[in-house]
This record gives structure tokens, C-alpha cells and sequence, in this order.
């Protein structure tokens, strides 16, 4: 499998300040990533020199195989990028905005047609982007990075204070392009449940990757399953790890063979979850 993005050493200072600190990054393409991480963690000045926006303090990425600073031109053309605040003109509707960067990027009618089909915009068409609501233009900037046809479509904090249903309308219409153009996806978020749904999370804070990972993977690695029994009659293997009043499970299936052997019904199960996992490494929850 090729390499969609490659980082090694990616350093941003602003003076003695260090944003985004040695981070190192393999990312096979057509892969979903998520960066996960607080408000200021920096996620989107990573994103930003990534993408060519922001010149690097240190270290070496490449792109689609394309070293951003020898050949940035190649590396741009195989970007589609969206921004945390619209780019798009608030004057023009969304059919105009959408028809200027078709004519930039060469894009058929056809395509931009489809896009527009399957993020459902057009009924929205002849409406001014300024009128719409912030789910509505954030559909749209999704189809204008598209039109493109990008390798690889990086989206800044796309979904934050979207409601459910936009969120999750975004989410289906970018997995079925995943599976059709082989793009790969990388994300910045603070929601959890997005980043649950990516083939690798890291785990960014105070501009360095902690951790690395599926979903599944990390919480194995970084949390505790807690089981809680209400039955005084209940006795514990010699094997199993009390911490206080709650037992650490790291088998569930023998735990469940357990509860049935010795017949408990009253008892509470928590599994480790990646908010756990994000706790365990920083110290907070992510949304802090």
C-alpha cells in the first residue's frame, strides 16, 4: 500500500513557544485518521503545515510522495482541504461558489453534480452562503474541497456545534467516497465518537503525540474494565484485582462465565472507553 502522508521530526515554534513538538506520522492511503485532541492541543497548526499553509520549524513531510517543500505544487494538487471558518464568498449562492472552483480545478458537470447530490445541496442552490445555516455551508465547503477529486481531504474540526443528523449525513456521504476514489481522510476532532470510526487515532496534547492506534487498540492498552458485584455471597477468583470495592477485568468472557457459574445477577460492568484512555494519558477529558 503507498504512503498518503509522511512526517518526520514536524516541529512548529513561535518563539520559545513550542506548538507542535517531534511529531512522526505513516499514514497508508485511503486510511481514516484521526487527530484527537483539546482546544489548543495543536492540532490545526499541524494541519497547516501539513497542507503548506504554515512553514515548518523543523523536520520533513511528504504527500502523495511529494516533498512539500521541493515540490509543493504536486503536493497541493493532492490536497483538498477544509478549513475550521468557511472560505466560501457569503455574497454568492451556492451554485456560483461551487461553479468558480469547478472551473479552477477542471471538474465535470457531471461529478460536481454528483457531489452536490450526495451532500444534499440542491435544494440549496440559489441561496446566498451568508443565508445559510452552519450545518448548510459546511456541507458546501466539504463539496468545494472535493470538486478536486483530492488524494487525500483533510478536515479541521469539521463537525464542531453541528447538530446529529448533519454530522452524521457528512460522515455516510465522506465513507462512501472513501470506498469509491480510495481517499484517505484525516481528521482533527474533540468528538470522541468521530474518532471511533477512524482506522488510526493519535492522541494530541500540548503539541506531541502521546499515544497511537485503533479505538480498540487503545483502550486495551490504556484503560480498566471495572466490574461491580452487589452480592455479598459472591466469591472473587484468587486471580482477579480488587481496587476497592470493584473488581479489574481484563477477560470479559471469563467474567461473564463466573457471574453465571456462581449465579449473580446484581452486579455493574463499566469497559474502558477512549475518553478513559485520553484521562489516563493527559490528565483531563478531551472536550477540556
Amino acid at each position: 500500500m503507498a504512503t498518503a502522508i509522511r512526517a518526520k521530526g514536524l516541529t512548529k515554534r513561535f518563539g520559545d513557544f513550542t506548538a507542535v513538538k517531534d511529531v512522526n506520522l505513516e499514514i497508508e492511503a485511503g486510511k481514516f485518521i484521526a487527530f484527537l485532541g483539546p482546544n489548543g492541543a495543536g492540532k490545526s497548526t499541524a494541519i497547516n503545515m501539513l497542507t503548506t499553509l504554515d512553514k515548518m520549524t523543523a523536520g520533513k513531510v511528504e504527500i502523495n510522495g511529494f516533498d512539500i517543500e521541493k515540490q509543493k505544487k504536486q503536493a497541493r494538487e493532492a490536497i483538498g482541504l477544509v478549513f475550521q471558518k468557511s472560505v466560501l464568498s457569503k455574497e454568492l449562492t451556492v451554485n456560483q461558489n461551487l461553479l468558480l472552483t469547478q472551473r479552477l480545478v477542471h471538474a465535470s458537470d457531471q461529478y460536481t453534480q454528483k457531489m452536490i447530490e450526495t451532500f444534499q445541496l440542491k435544494a440549496l442552490g440559489n441561496r446566498k452562503v451568508g443565508k445559510l445555516s452552519g450545518g448548510q455551508r459546511r456541507r458546501v465547503d466539504i463539496v468545494n474541497a472535493l470538486l478536486s477529486r483530492p488524494k487525500i481531504l483533510f478536515l479541521d474540526e469539521p463537525t464542531t456545534a453541528l447538530d446529529i443528523q448533519t454530522r452524521s449525513l457528512i460522515w455516510e456521504a465522506l465513507a462512501e467516497l472513501r470506498r469509491d476514489q480510495e481517499m484517505t481522510v484525516f481528521l482533527t476532532t474533540h468528538y470522541l465518537e468521530e474518532a471511533e470510526q477512524s482506522d488510526q487515532i493519535y492522541i494530541l496534547d500540548r503539541g506531541e503525540i502521546l499515544a497511537q492506534g485503533s479505538a480498540a487498540e487503545l483502550e486495551e492498552q490504556y484503560t480498566t474494565n471495572l466490574l461491580t458485584v452487589f452480592d455479598g455471597h459472591f466469591i472473587a477468583p484468587v486471580h482477579w484485582v480488587k481496587q476497592a470495592d470493584q473488581y479489574l477485568i481484563d477477560d470479559t468472557q471469563a467474567m461473564l462465565k463466573e457471574l453465571i457459574k456462581q449465579k449473580v445477577n446484581k452486579f455493574s460492568y463499566r469497559q474502558g472507553t477512549l475518553d478513559d484512555v485520553f484521562v489516563t494519558l493527559t490528565g483531563k477529558e478531551v472536550r477540556a
